[in-house]
């Protein structure tokens, strides 16, 4: 007697997300700016990415913390500047610029970061209106950017296959070349990067036929030029009825396959 093996219908619900805006997590530059500051200050200027701070000097009497928000036009801030200088003093050394020189240098790199942040968010939001040929609308301040919405289908396409990023590429008008329009689990300043030459992306050839390219480790990905350095991968197309419009990747950190 053999045993009957059952197999059941995997249902993902679709979850209404909250916008999170990019944060400025791809400004990798910004260590450096804040290491610099120190050094020709003598003031410690960190960066958080937590609830907004109004400008405050500390309750001590030499103003040794004072915080300033980057501002991006949305309602909250992105984050805070925080001027300290503790470790200074606790070295015993002094400030080479006076309290309110320093507040004023620190409050312009906020003004700063909150122009670049601004353009990182218009970045994101273009390269998904671009995705879905959208003209540029304004949105009602309660409805999800499109941006948001394919990031939340990536994520969600991604959990459930227990993967760790995905990324969307769409082919230009010429049909030579992909650009990234959207992603999860990627940095986004990948979004910066130019369009990858559809002319030797093997996978994306493969998968632009109409097969699904699973790769299921990394001498797979390097044969198959996968555009992100992961342990495997799964590219499948994107398509119209009657249009070929680009892949989608699936990427995750170990060697696997996909079934």
């Amino acid at each position: 007697m053999t045993k009957t093996q059952k197999h059941y219908l995997r249902v993902f619900p679709e979850e209404t997300v909250d916008v999170v805006r990019p944060e400025l997590e791809a400004v990798k530059s910004l260590p450096a700016v804040l290491k610099a500051f120190a050094e020709a200050t003598g003031w410690s200027l960190e960066y958080s990415s937590g609830a907004l701070q109004q400008n405050r000097p500390s309750n001590t009497s030499d103003d040794t913390r004072w915080s300033t928000p980057i501002k991006t036009g949305e309602r909250t801030a992105a984050g805070h500047l925080v001027l300290d200088m503790t470790v200074a003093s606790a070295a015993g050394e002094r400030p080479r610029i006076d309290c309110q020189a320093a507040r004023n240098l620190a409050a312009s790199l906020g003004l700063m970061l909150g122009e670049l942040q601004q353009t990182q968010n218009s970045l994101w939001e273009r390269e998904a209106e671009l995705a879905a040929g959208v003209p540029l609308v304004a949105m009602g301040e309660d409805e999800r950017h499109l941006a948001a919405r394919l990031e939340a289908v990536l994520e969600g396409g991604a959990e459930a296959v227990n993967a760790q990023a995905a990324a969307l590429y769409l082919l230009d008008e010429g049909t030579s070349e992909l650009k990234l329009r959207s992603c999860w689990g990627l940095s986004r300043d990948r979004l910066l990067k130019p369009a990858r030459p559809l002319q030797g992306a093997l996978a994306d050839l493969e998968a632009l036929l109409g097969h699904a390219v699973v790769l299921e480790n990394t001498q797979m990905m390097e044969q198959w030029r996968a555009p992100e350095k992961f342990a495997s991968a799964v590219c499948i197309p994107v398509s119209s009825p009657t249009t070929i419009l680009g892949t989608i990747w699936i990427f995750c950190d170990k060697p696997r396959d996909f079934n």
